[in-house]
């Protein structure tokens, strides 16, 4: 799930589904809640 910046713009439905897969991930053992990171909460996410 790759989401860009012009998509969560684009997309609001986009920056549901991000914020549901950081929530999910926070909750699953890593807490990442910042503002301005949550695009990279969901690379590093991903990443791992």
């Amino acid at each position: 799930m790759k989401v860009g910046r012009r998509a969560v713009s684009a997309d609001g439905h986009a920056v549901q589904m991000v914020k549901q897969a950081v929530s999910l991930r926070s909750a699953r053992g890593g807490s990442y809640r910042e503002p301005d990171g949550r695009q990279r909460a969901v690379a590093v996410a991903h990443r791992r």
